[in-house]
């Protein structure tokens, strides 16, 4: 049996990215049809005919009219958009388990990556209104789907799992996100990077960077990173879960300000000891399967939350992802309510022949990139 890939990720990394361009929710009911156990392949797409509605997010055979039952789930819905975009991205959070996507008729992506979170560029769009097409394909067929097999010990729900959303880039470059790593834990010294959209952004230029709503300060970004000290900071750990904000506005240009929720921590080892901003820490937890008799993969938050304050009641600090990459809303609270995350790289009990191969490999670790992407 080949060993387990984890990472100690998001929720106990200083790494957390926040802040984005004008979103579009794209949530809520879709209309849709079901093709019972038919392949993406086998579908007529993206023109079909609606027969039903389905939330998103949501896992239909979750659902008692479709429950049990593998195939692929078409899905429609239209959009507005006040002004033209250069360029946007649908960022969907988790699928089961290939998926398909078409605006305006034209495709714009294909994923083979279950449970992970991806995103697909759209290309321009005008101002009005737009279509959205999807397919959700749920069937477990292993020449097509290199990340999930039959025998694993959790189900395939078929579905969106967390939801969709469009960032729209109305301007030629924009600041999509600033991303926090913390670089010394004992004086507060983090990494900024900014990260943008668009052919022209910049390399070096100064921002107006302010920490916890305090007075901005002029920092100059070299390759589009600038490292500083937080004033007054506060060491994140699962006793005390402080978490700072910082806002960056790009000086010169028309970007908005930028805001990320990031802790101050380092997860390390000495002596054989994991350890947690220099002290070791013994972790006391569970492994945690999103899987629920009702809602399939898609918990909502209240779901998500009485999971965690369970965990923190009875004395823990620590949960075990089994064994795919956690949605942004659960990392978030484990981030508020203090606890520490192993994220696992999708998979469970492959046989060598199945977890070597080229394929395989490939898909892992695109997989394994998305969980780490910060």
């Amino acid at each position: 049996m080949m060993k387990k890939f984890g990472i100690l990720s998001v929720a106990a990394l200083a790494a957390l990215a926040a802040g984005a361009m004008e979103t579009v929710d794209l949530n809520g009911l879709w209309d849709f049809r079901f093709e019972r156990g038919k392949s993406l392949e086998e579908v007529a797409l993206p023109a079909f005919e609606a027969n039903d509605k389905m939330t998103v997010p949501g896992c239909w055979n979750a659902y008692s009219h479709y429950f049990n039952q593998h195939g692929t789930g078409c899905y429609r819905r239209t959009f507005e958009l006040a002004e033209a975009a250069v360029d946007a991205f649908l960022v969907v959070d988790g699928v089961g388990l290939r998926s398909r996507f078409w605006v305006d008729g034209r495709e714009i992506g294909f994923s083979k990556l279950p449970w992970s979170k991806f995103e697909f560029r759209t290309g321009p769009l005008a101002a009005g209104r737009h279509e959205l097409v999807a397919a959700v394909d749920s069937v477990v067929d292993n020449k097509k789907v290199k990340l999930f097999w039959d025998f694993y010990d959790f189900y395939p729900y078929g579905g969106f799992h967390h939801g969709v959303k469009l960032d729209v880039q109305v301007k030629p470059v924009e600041l999509r996100r600033v991303v926090v790593r913390t670089r010394d834990y004992k004086t507060g010294r983090v990494e900024l990077e900014a990260q943008f959209v668009g052919k022209d952004a910049p390399q070096d230029f100064t921002a107006s960077v302010a920490f916890d709503g305090g007075a901005p300060r002029e920092v100059a970004f070299a390759n589009r990173r600038a490292t500083l000290n937080v004033p007054d900071f506060k060491l994140w750990s699962h006793d005390a879960p402080n978490l700072h904000i910082v806002s960056v506005r790009v000086r010169g240009t028309n970007h908005e300000a930028r805001s990320t929720r990031f802790g101050i921590r380092q997860v390390g080892t000495a002596k054989g000891r994991i350890t947690l901003n220099g002290r070791p820490v013994y972790l006391k937890g569970v492994n945690r399967h999103e899987s629920h008799y009702e809602f399939g993969v898609s918990t909502p938050v209240q779901l998500m939350y009485e999971d965690v304050r369970n965990l923190k009641d009875l004395g823990g600090n620590f949960i075990r992802g089994s064994h795919y990459a956690q949605c942004e809303a659960f990392l978030d609270l484990c981030d508020e309510l203090g606890v520490l995350v192993w994220e696992e790289s999708l998979g469970w009990g492959n046989k060598a022949k199945q977890a070597t191969s080229r394929r395989r490999r490939r898909a892992s670790w695109r997989a394994t990139r998305s969980t780490t992407r910060a």
